[in-house]
């Protein structure tokens, strides 16, 4: 889990390819889930789940390593998964 720049939102992962966004402020979901599977499907049987999960330093990106050996690079402006580095455990 982790923490914007700006304290404003909390994201947390749950070794599923989903990574959580929380409004701090209301302490309630912004949104119900940010997918980072490139199918767009449920991948936790294929090996894709998050297992940690950080804001880049500015707060507009977020990287995560998966149960794969993926380095996974979500961009919260376009609200897609921008970058995928295979074989990287």
């Amino acid at each position: 889990m982790d923490v914007d720049p700006q304290e404003q939102f909390l994201i947390y992962s749950s070794i599923d390819p989903y990574i959580r966004l929380v409004d701090l402020e209301t302490l309630q979901r912004k949104q119900e889930f940010l997918n980072l599977s490139e199918s767009g499907e449920d991948e936790y049987h294929r090996g894709s789940g998050i297992m940690s999960c950080k804001f880049s330093g500015d707060g507009k990106q977020i990287v995560c390593g998966t149960k794969a050996a993926e380095v996974l690079l979500y961009d919260l402006v376009s609200g897609r998964l921008v970058t995928k580095v295979s074989g990287a455990h």
